[in-house]
């Protein structure tokens, strides 16, 4: 059986006791003018020396915790034993009082860790009294005692939340209390209580426990972002992104060496961090160049065939690598789907969400039973199965469309409505709930019905007005349902794009979804797409696709659908269904129609009369040798490129019918207009790669 986190971290921490026990030669004060510190593990920090200076000031120095370790080599410990006039034995306490070891006048001594208190006491003492504890080790340390050394855990260091927490947790599962107390009381009385609340929580904890042996990961564990993990209340999800999104991978890049993970460190932790080098061939390229043999990339394993096995295993990671960076920002995109969803059942202190909604699915009863899948904006699959399979199925429906639902910001769309879609479709899945009764009791189409008879009807009846107005509403939702198909819902999802794709910063968090929320994303973000293999999406390109980071956000909390219950068949035989219902935001734009309209008055006129194009740029004629994800078509705007797309049919319609969406129309370099859905035709009969973008002028 594989060991866990806490298990890998305890027997490294026993190996490394063991051979400094084996290397250790005893303690001595040494004149601090012979310590050096040849492999500083960081440059000097003029605050961290002034804070010590005021710390040796108020409480002195001669504390256990400031003494430093050393290596020292045979002929050295003998000169210096020879000089003082003494024996081994009196650095091994055999006096009961600490040496004085003298040392001959140009010899130093190597030291691992301690930099910043002896600039500090060089400075607070004075030169009579310049004197330092040191504890020797043998120059033959193993290279994970002497890594220990390197890190240290003194006085000077600046602990960060997550390495106290590691530390902490490390002492807990050891058994060693006091050691705890040390640690913990490092908290504020705010912290000590958020660590209290985490510490009851056996899934997140037992979670967070995997990545304890990776100590360059625990930097960005803050416990000032706690509450947003404590109060969402998704702790399997979490667990699920932690195990798969960051222990697995990191394990997997260091071939689950505990001396690689302890070596790892922390430039290289945030270098590499959301970088996908199995797709994106910008990623490949940096994390290829820095790992040669001179990289500053795992600056720590210098051995040259580890190395290059960590550099193999690396660049055929083909997810975004995570990090707890990664969890606490893939959080915050995720906070407005869950706060929807946890409006819809009782609010529970005890119970995880999923816990919840398990309690409040109808569909538990039966041993078997059926769901309706929705596949598309318009494509449904009928799915029959046990209770289990359904509810792992409803539940990542659900949270799909809550994400697409709320993926603007608040202040651009309407919350009830959205509450009201998020409900709907919640009760279709088969979830009840007096809370989910109520939010289907405010129908926005009903409300707009209502509205619209209002003000055609000043005095209106108010008898049986609600029944009257239904037709209505079922009217306007139906309309809806028409105005929020797409075309590019039947086309499959870019892995890849032309250019470097989606920059690192947009690789989590609200940021993946930029400027831009209603890209072609939401049309692909049901569950038949989120789980396309990779070799079944398109490549248009050597940079990654921002639906590409949306569905490795979904993975790492959801993971895959499970094979053993064949749930994952059901993607593969959708029907379409004409009454489903739709669960889409309002569009904000319905002038399309117009504008075709338009463009195919516009098409009659330039059929006989040719228009001056004095913006156009140069003609770029498609190369026949040239396989489609090689070529980029290109729109235009007043002689600026605005766009780049993949040349193909679905990538160039999906983004000429965005741009006639806007209120433009489309035309060659050469002036013909035409309609939106003949774009990629136009291209290839003219043999052109550029679309000129032309503000709509309605001819007299």
């Amino acid at each position: 059986m594989n060991a866990t986190g806490p298990q890998i971290l305890v027997a490294y921490e026993q190996r490394v006791a063991e051979d400094k026990a084996a290397k250790a030669i005893g303690t001595a004060r040494v004149r601090i003018d012979h310590l050096s510190f040849p492999n500083p593990t960081r440059g000097k920090v003029e605050k961290t020396i002034r804070k010590l200076e005021r710390t040796f000031a108020s409480e002195g120095c001669l504390d256990d915790q400031h003494r430093i370790p050393a290596v020292i080599d045979d002929s050295a410990l003998q000169a210096a034993l020879l000089k003082t006039g003494t024996n081994i034995g009196s650095l091994q306490g055999a006096s009961g009082q600490l040496q004085n070891l003298l040392f001959p006048e140009n010899m130093v001594l190597d030291c691992l860790h301690g930099q910043h208190r002896i600039l500090a006491a060089s400075r607070y003492l004075h030169p009579d009294e310049r004197w330092w504890t040191v504890d020797f080790y043998r120059t033959d340390l193993n290279d994970e005692t002497r890594h220990s050394l390197l890190g240290g855990h003194g006085y000077s260091s600046n602990f960060t939340d997550g390495e106290i927490f590691r530390q902490m947790r490390r002492c807990q599962v050891s058994g060693d209390e006091l050691g705890e107390r040390r640690w913990r009381a490092m908290y504020s009385e705010t912290k000590e209580r958020d660590v209290a609340q985490l510490l009851r929580r056996g899934i997140l904890l037992n979670a967070f426990d995997s990545l304890l042996p990776i100590k360059a990961l625990w930097k960005d564990f803050r416990l000032g972002s706690l509450d947003i993990i404590l109060h969402m209340r998704i702790d399997e999800e979490i667990a699920h992104y932690i195990r798969s999104g960051i222990e697995q991978p990191w394990n997997e890049i260091l071939g689950g060496d505990a001396r690689l993970m302890e070596r790892t460190d922390e430039p290289t932790v945030k270098a590499i961090q959301l970088r996908a080098p199995g797709i994106s061939r910008y990623d490949y390229d940096f994390i290829q160049e820095n790992m040669a043999a001179s990289g500053t990339l795992f600056s720590q394993i210098q051995e040259v065939p580890k190395r290059q096995g960590i550099a193999s295993r690396l660049l055929r990671i083909s997810r975004c690598i995570l990090t707890i960076h990664s969890l606490f920002k893939d959080l915050r995109y995720l906070r407005p789907a869950v706060e929807a969803i946890r409006c819809l059942v009782p609010r529970q202190t005890k119970k995880t969400l999923r816990q919840n909604l398990y309690f409040h699915f109808e569909k538990l009863g039966s041993s078997r039973s059926t769901l309706q899948i929705q596949i598309s904006e318009r494509t449904y699959s009928t799915y029959t199965g046990n209770a289990k399979s359904l509810f792992n199925l409803a539940i990542r429906l659900l949270f799909l469309l809550a994400i697409r639902q709320l993926a603007k910001p608040a202040r651009q769309r309407e919350h009830g409505y959205s509450m009201f879609i998020v409900a709907e479709f919640a009760q279709s899945l088969g979830f009840a709930s007096d809370e989910i009764r109520a939010l289907m009791k405010n129908d926005p189409y009903q409300k707009m019905a209502l509205n619209l008879i209002h003000r055609a009807l000043p005095i209106p009846k108010s008898a049986d007005r609600n029944n009257k107005t239904q037709p209505l509403a079922t009217n306007i939702k139906e309309l809806i349902k028409s105005l929020s198909s797409s075309a590019v819902e039947d086309s499959k999802p870019w892995l890849t794009v032309a250019g470097s794709g989606v920059p690192i910063r947009r690789r989590c968090g609200p940021e993946v979804w930029g400027d831009d929320v209603d890209s072609d994303d939401l049309n692909h973000m049901f569950l038949g797409k989120m789980h396309l293999s990779l070799a079944e999406l398109q490549r248009g390109g050597e940079g990654i696709s921002s639906f590409y980071v949306k569905q490795s956000i979904y993975l790492a909390f959801w993971g895959p659908l499970d094979q053993s219950d064949q749930s994952s068949a059901l993607l593969n035989t959708v029907q379409e269904t004409c009454n489903a219902p739709v669960y889409e935001s309002i569009p904000s734009d319905t002038a399309r129609a117009d504008n075709e309209e338009l463009a195919e008055q516009m098409d009659d006129i330039t059929q006989r009369k040719d228009i001056p194009n004095d913006s156009a740029p140069e003609v770029t004629t498609l190369d026949s040798h040239l396989t489609n994800h090689q070529q980029v078509v290109k729109f235009s705007e007043d002689g600026v490129i605005v766009h780049e797309t993949p040349f193909s049919k679905d990538a160039v319609n999906a983004q000429a019918l965005r741009i006639v969406d806007s209120g433009k129309r489309l035309s060659t370099v050469q002036g013909a207009y035409f309609l939106w859905r003949n774009c990629f035709d136009m291209l290839v009969r003219t043999g052109t790669a550029v679309v000129l973008i032309r503000p709509v002028i309605r001819p007299v």
